[in-house]
């Protein structure tokens, strides 16, 4: 990577800033990873950008488990956008992006490539990817930044794709560092404050259950939270077990002990 002195002071407050808003926002993966991707692409002039949750990159067999997405100017390209992506889930071998990001990534896991540091003009523009799905959006530049999960048990990995749709300049080395140090700092908070897509979020919670999640980390016994929420006792106990057969616990003190490992607050509850 090159070196990210290229930064400056306001690029790190920003990057410090996006990192703390995903944080805020962790606890459920749609939502942080579609406040990055359309953060990160105001950063650093992208015009479509794509952020999600990999499995299996590095062993040839990828999975995609998540996508947020930013940026269409229209449905019409975005419809064919995902048929030529759609290609890419099926045969990823078959594009040539894939095979040789993949070996840039496993020399430098988390590197920030720009597509001219990959391809020419002429080799780029014979590609599969750039015929099936660049040219159709007027897009010839792309940057592309995957790293590791620490931690993870698995070739699992946080991928970033951004896309200049309609402007000839490629990706630079200050917009790429932008992505290589925002991608460096969530990595290793994915499946801690930032949720990964196997875990269980509060907003998938029923309305009434999120409230009695809230009481129960804020200290509520049965019967302060019966008479906060007006509800009798038994129907508290109801959305207890709502909410502990949610998060996989079976008791308040595990709840607890999930919630701090996590590093949520109880602000984070939607």
């Amino acid at each position: 990577m090159e070196k990210s002195s290229r930064l400056t002071l306001a690029d790190y407050r920003a990057i410090h800033r996006l990192v703390g808003e995903c944080r805020e926002l962790g606890d459920d993966v749609t939502c942080w990873q579609q406040h990055l991707i359309e953060v990160l692409a105001g950063l650093t002039g992208g015009s479509i950008g794509f952020v999600g949750e990999m499995e299996g990159f590095r062993s040839k067999r990828p999975k995609h488990l998540s996508q947020a997405e930013w940026g269409w100017s229209c449905e019409s390209d975005r419809a064919g956008y995902f048929a030529g992506f759609a290609d890419y889930v099926r045969n990823p071998e078959s594009y040539e992006t894939e095979r040789v990001c993949r070996r840039w990534f496993l020399v430098e896991d988390g590197i920030s490539l720009s597509r001219t540091q990959l391809f020419d003009d002429r080799r780029w523009e014979a590609t599969k990817e750039f015929q099936d799905i660049f040219r159709p959006l007027g897009a010839r530049n792309a940057l592309w930044c995957n790293r590791s999960i620490p931690g993870a048990a698995g070739d699992f990995s946080l991928g970033i794709h951004l896309m200049r749709a309609g402007r000839p300049r490629d990706f630079n080395a200050r917009e790429r560092a932008v992505v290589y140090e925002t991608q460096a700092a969530l990595a290793p908070l994915v499946g801690g404050p930032l949720a990964q897509v196997c875990d269980p979020s509060p907003a998938a919670l029923p309305p009434q259950a999120r409230r009695v999640l809230q009481c129960l980390l804020e200290g509520d016994g049965d019967k302060q939270i019966a008479a906060r929420m007006k509800l009798s006792r038994y129907t508290v106990n109801q959305y207890m077990k709502v909410v502990f057969r949610h998060f996989r616990v079976r008791s308040r003190a595990e709840l607890m002990a999930r919630w701090i490992r996590r590093g949520w607050s109880v602000r984070s509850i939607p």
